[in-house]
């Protein structure tokens, strides 16, 4: 197989990966990705916060927005946020960035760390209600 035909192939399974989403996950993985490759280079933490923070300005306020699964998991929806989930998915980026961490998985495991007590989704009275609980966990 060429280089040619290898690239193909990882772009036929992509493609097929994305259309395996629901729509609102390619959208959130598409742009947390397009995020961080813009991010700039050498950036401190504090203007990785900024940059990222300015990303989101305008989106919609929406109350309870990680209370949509019967079943606690990690939910990333950034065409609607509230306080926290603005501070965690600002927060999460800037670890990957300033880590080098530019892909969608990378993102999810920085927000679930920071969301869940010890990194672990189990129910709901292990994620992280108040940024004060971030203090001790």
């Amino acid at each position: 197989m060429t280089n040619h035909q290898g690239k193909r192939w990882i772009s036929l399974l992509l493609t097929c990966w994305l259309f395996a989403l629901p729509l609102s996950a390619q959208s959130d993985s598409i742009r947390i990705e397009q995020w961080l490759a813009d991010a700039p280079k050498g950036a401190t933490s504090a203007d990785l916060n900024l940059f990222f923070a300015r990303k989101m300005l305008g989106l919609p306020y929406v109350a309870h927005t990680l209370e949509v699964n019967k079943d606690e998991r990690l939910v990333v929806n950034t065409r609607e946020l509230d306080c926290t989930t603005l501070v965690e998915t600002t927060v999460a980026l800037t670890l990957c960035a300033r880590q080098g961490q530019n892909g969608f998985a990378h993102f999810k495991k920085q927000l679930q760390q920071l969301r869940y007590r010890g990194g672990k989704t189990g129910d709901y009275t292990t994620r992280i209600h108040y940024f004060t609980d971030w203090i001790v966990d």
